[in-house]
């Protein structure tokens, strides 16, 4: 691990560090540090850098505008298991950043994630093959009970199983808006548009087979 930090008007209200840190190691270096429930393997390297006041934090963050944030992770052979849920993918790329002058400052981006497999026990198996995700949020800091989010989700391959439903697609596309506010954000609102090239489902005694299909779907719900 490598890591460095700068201080800047050190004597004053005002002082501002930047950190920049780089890591490259297994996962299993750090087992001892977590707790006996979470089981990790793989290898990550990671760089992020972040800038932020002593001020904005001393006084509560109450918002996510005064911090700067990149950070970008890459991994391999990844194994983590906590509890009945279980998760492996072969590699793959998060990337996160704080973003400025937009309403959806929280980027997380999920790029190039390879052969994941993701189990619940025995109520969930999904094998997810050439993953690719980009998600927008609003600052959730600022305002927890309205929150605003901007979705694309790209999927070459999908098998899934569940509640003995099986069902395979290919070429998943996803866009979709939201907007949720009120308590347990009761008014919903949510713009989405879902396409695949290939859907075949097996229900027991039915079977469900489409070709390419396009859906473009509205929700408006008032508490």
């Amino acid at each position: 691990m490598n890591a460095s930090a700068t201080v800047e008007d050190l004597l004053s209200d005002n002082l501002r560090c930047k950190a920049n840190a780089s890591i490259d190691a297994q996962l299993a270096a750090w087992q001892d540090f977590l707790p006996d429930s979470i089981d990790v393997k793989g290898r990550v390297k990671a760089d992020a850098q972040v800038a932020l006041s002593l001020k904005d934090i001393s006084n509560g963050l109450k918002s996510l505008k005064p911090i700067q944030l990149h950070t970008k992770v890459s991994y391999r052979d990844l194994d983590v298991a906590m509890g009945d849920i279980k998760a492996k993918s072969t590699k793959g790329t998060c990337q996160i950043d704080l973003l400025k002058k937009t309403d959806l400052p929280i980027s997380l981006k999920f790029r190039d994630c390879q052969a994941l497999q993701v189990s619940m026990g025995d109520s969930l198996a999904a094998d997810l093959q050439a993953l690719n995700l980009n998600l927008l949020l609003s600052d959730v800091l600022a305002d927890d009970s309205h929150i605003k989010a901007d979705a694309a989700l790209d999927l070459g391959k999908a098998v899934m199983e569940m509640a003995g439903i099986n069902a395979q697609t290919q070429g998943l596309a996803l866009a979709a808006k939201a907007d949720l506010s009120g308590e347990d954000y009761s008014v919903m609102k949510v713009d989405a548009n879902l396409s695949n090239q290939a859907l075949f489902a097996d229900l027991g005694e039915h079977q469900l087979k489409t070709g390419a299909i396009n859906l473009h779907a509205i929700i408006n719900q008032e508490s």
